[in-house]
């Protein structure tokens, strides 16, 4: 289903694997590992980043300015993922008892940010989509956003947030447009195939 619009679209209605913990159709995919955690941690050792774990588990990244910036272990496990925007942002993800979510430190600032889901960067442009899906579970929020990105500091657009279904395979085909299905249970379990499929265009600046 395709969708014209102005602004983003506001819905009102929501197929991961233990080893796969984003909305991103084929990102941070661990065929050989059953949790995500595991699958997190085997992601930072393969990362090309300023990071390291010291006696107490807590994560240890150097700044642009040589500072240290340490994220605690405690009721949250911090694991640095991936870089994005010229090095700068650095993805981390916090693992929870229970599910998990992501965040990002600037390398540049030394300012962290926990996010709403996955941060996927447009291919051209400064918009950014967040994407959580946990349907079948329930443990974290189903959530879409989508920001404005500029120089460190983001610019909420558009979001839209349901228990009912969840973004799935979410992607940018265009600079100002975005793709995902509408994964709900009956989609999640296999008693109803396919997902819908959803694209937002953004027709006009806001």
């Amino acid at each position: 289903m395709k969708i014209l619009l102005t602004t983003w679209l506001s819905l009102m209605s929501a197929v991961c694997t233990a080893g796969q913990f984003s909305a991103v159709q084929g990102k941070f995919e661990c065929p050989t590992v059953s949790n995500s955690l595991d699958c997190a941690r085997q992601l930072e050792a393969q990362l090309d980043a300023p990071v390291e774990r010291n006696a107490t588990g807590a994560l240890r990244v150097t700044l642009d300015d040589g500072h240290a910036r340490v994220l605690e272990a405690g009721s949250v496990t911090y694991v640095a993922i991936e870089l994005l925007v010229d090095r700068r942002l650095l993805v981390v993800f916090e693992q929870k008892a229970e599910g998990g979510r992501f965040g990002w430190l600037d390398l540049r600032s030394g300012a962290y940010r926990t996010l709403s889901g996955y941060p996927l960067f447009a291919p051209e442009g400064n918009l950014v989509a967040m994407a959580q899906q946990d349907v079948e579970a329930g443990y974290d929020p189903n959530v879409l956003e989508i920001h404005r990105y500029v120089d460190g500091d983001l610019t909420l657009v558009h979001k839209v947030q349901t228990p009912d279904w969840g973004p799935a395979d979410v992607r940018w085909s265009a600079a100002n447009t975005l793709k995902f299905r509408r994964l709900t249970f009956e989609c999640a379990t296999g008693a109803v195939s396919p997902c819908a499929e959803f694209e937002l265009e953004r027709t006009s600046a806001q």
